[in-house]
């Protein structure tokens, strides 16, 4: 019922009222209970962990049960080798890269504001060994004098391996070589002035800088390579990741089976003692407090079921629509939407968008994630479609197998897929190959 303005015109005065119309109107309303279905339904294994132990925190009507019956897999290597508690065991993180640096630094009788500032810049390191800060940070933070930050610059670099600390590419090489003996007499100008002309491979415009023979340059390339521009890299330790799978595709193509992963996510239940509690006590506060809390634990445990059958219902389809990825594994992917997915489940492309987010699947060729299935398709020579991933994986294989001293280029690798039916662009190419994280071919030759 809406209430409207009633104008009227009489004996030329204006009157004002107001008078009462009735509508029906139509409009989708949506509960809180649907919005946390939805959510649930959104959230990674991970996600929906923390949030059931939230929901079991708030509402003493849920009773909730560790569990490790589940299948965990290693970043690496699927494994179903478990020691009692369903994980499989772990390697303890070694010696982090920052205590193997201050180890030795204490060996040194460094004055306490030199050793101060190394120490800031060896917990600064990356990955690969290179310092992630400016010097003048290094002052500021450590209330030194550029001086001094520049002396402990120094003095880091000077520990193992060699090359640590480095700046850039250039000093890491540089460093590597004023301890080596053996340095190659004109690897130290290349390193110093010519990186750049040499990751074109213009060898010729360095050999007549150098006033040298092409021979005699790539004999000093070849001492450049022997050396490691990411000298830290192998002594990083990194905290072993681990993939917990929402499900595992049993079986081959033919006759598979889904399985879902029960123990990635705590048991929940109703404790019994409060919901008798609730009999008899409707009309009491505490009958009223328990009604509620006891509604909404139900629906949380609807939730959670529906969640688990939305997603195995979405696995199982994208399973039947991708039957060669079981029997040739990535090769076999064909192209697939989620909308595809959608019009055969009878559900809105919405709720695929949310089943597939940041879950997993263990499959017989390893653990993916569920949105690896879904990609565009490019057409082929005969009409048909080839999947895009499909496409990214034999880009891979030409380059892993072409002659490293003659790379293919982007507008070659398309020729060679255009032999065999399958029609992409360069420019397509040159964008499959970034994906994968490829160089260009003129950064992938190797001289000599």
């Amino acid at each position: 019922m809406r209430l409207w303005e009633n104008n009227a015109q009489e004996g030329g005065e204006r009157m004002h009222g107001y008078r009462l119309v009735q509508e029906q109107r139509q409009k989708l309303a949506m509960t809180a209970e649907l919005k946390q279905s939805i959510h649930m339904l959104a959230l990674s294994g991970d996600e929906l962990s923390q949030y059931l132990r939230e929901q079991a925190a708030d509402n003493p009507v849920l009773d909730i049960e560790e569990r490790r019956d589940g299948f965990v897999c290693g970043e690496r290597v699927v494994s179903s080798g478990r020691h009692g508690n369903g994980f499989p065991d772990a390697a303890e993180a070694e010696e982090t890269l920052e205590r193997k640096l201050l180890a030795q630094l204490r060996l040194q009788p460094l004055p306490p504001a030199l050793y101060r500032a190394a120490a800031y810049m060896a917990g600064n390191l990356t990955d690969a060994g290179y310092l992630g800060v400016g010097l003048d940070e290094v002052s500021s933070a450590c209330g030194v004098d550029p001086t001094v930050a520049e002396a402990a610059l120094g003095h880091l670099q000077a520990l193992d391996p060699a090359g640590v600390g480095a700046r850039d590419l250039r000093e890491c090489l540089l460093i590597q070589m004023s301890r080596d003996t053996a340095c190659d007499r004109y690897a130290r100008e290349v390193a110093d002035r010519y990186l750049s002309e040499l990751a074109h491979g213009r060898l010729e415009q360095i050999a007549a800088a150098l006033g040298i023979t092409r021979a005699r340059l790539t004999e000093t390339c070849a001492y450049i390579r022997t050396l490691e521009p990411r000298p830290c890299f192998s002594l990083s330790a990194a905290e072993p990741a681990y993939i917990v799978p929402d499900a595992a595709i049993e079986g081959d193509a033919d006759d598979f089976a889904v399985r879902m992963n029960e123990g990635s996510v705590p048991k929940l239940s109703l404790n019994e003692e409060y919901c008798r509690l609730t009999k008899g006590n409707e009309s009491s506060e505490l009958g009223l407090f328990l009604s509620d809390r006891v509604k909404s634990a139900r629906w949380v445990l609807r939730s959670l079921r529906m969640r688990e059958q939305t997603l195995a219902r979405v696995i199982r389809t994208i399973i039947e629509e991708q039957p060669l990825f079981l029997k040739e594994g990535v090769k076999g992917l064909k192209p697939m939407s989620m909308a595809d997915v959608s019009e055969k489940l009878g559900v809105h492309e919405s709720t695929v968008s949310r089943a597939v987010h940041e879950k997993y699947v263990l499959t017989p060729n390893g653990v993916f994630p569920l949105k690896f299935f879904f990609s565009a398709g490019l057409a082929t020579s005969d009409g048909g479609l080839i999947s895009a991933r499909t496409v990214k994986l034999r880009i891979g294989q030409l380059i892993e197998a072409e002659n490293k001293s003659r790379p293919l280029s982007d507008r070659q690798i398309a020729a060679a897929l255009a032999e065999e039916r399958i029609r992409v662009s360069r420019r397509t190419v040159a964008k499959y190959r970034d994906e994968l994280k490829i160089m260009p071919s003129s950064s992938r030759k190797i001289i000599g």
